[in-house]
């Protein structure tokens, strides 16, 4: 999946960008996409705003990976945030990761918010 990458103020973002309403059922192509973001978030400081706002759908594997993202961050002190426009993403990612309770959002201006506290 193709992952936009950039820094706004201060803070790395980023976006997953596989079109609307994205489905995701093969388990290699999500934690790949989240290889790539890895790669990036290791490259900056400070919190981290992942926006899979477009997916709607995820698997086991899928949150292992996000799970593996989410300690590597924190292991350095550093948060992650997670944008999702879909509740059940959201509530799936939520009882993956309980830790990042207050820190997934619909909106990526909610996110970036959180991001720069």
């Amino acid at each position: 999946l193709p992952v936009v990458c950039e820094t706004r103020k201060g803070v790395r973002v980023a976006r997953v960008d596989c079109g609307d309403n994205c489905y995701v059922f093969d388990p290699k192509i999500l934690r790949a996409t989240l290889r790539k973001v890895l790669e990036f978030a290791r490259e900056g400081e400070g919190s981290f705003v992942l926006d899979i706002s477009r997916i709607t759908l995820v698997a086991q594997s899928h949150l292992q990976a996000l799970e593996h993202v989410h300690a590597y961050l924190e292991g350095r002190q550093r948060r992650l945030v997670v944008v999702t426009q879909s509740a059940v993403v959201a509530r799936q990612v939520q009882l993956a990761v309980p830790t990042l309770q207050g820190r997934i959002f619909s909106k990526e201006k909610e996110a970036m918010a959180a991001a720069a506290v």
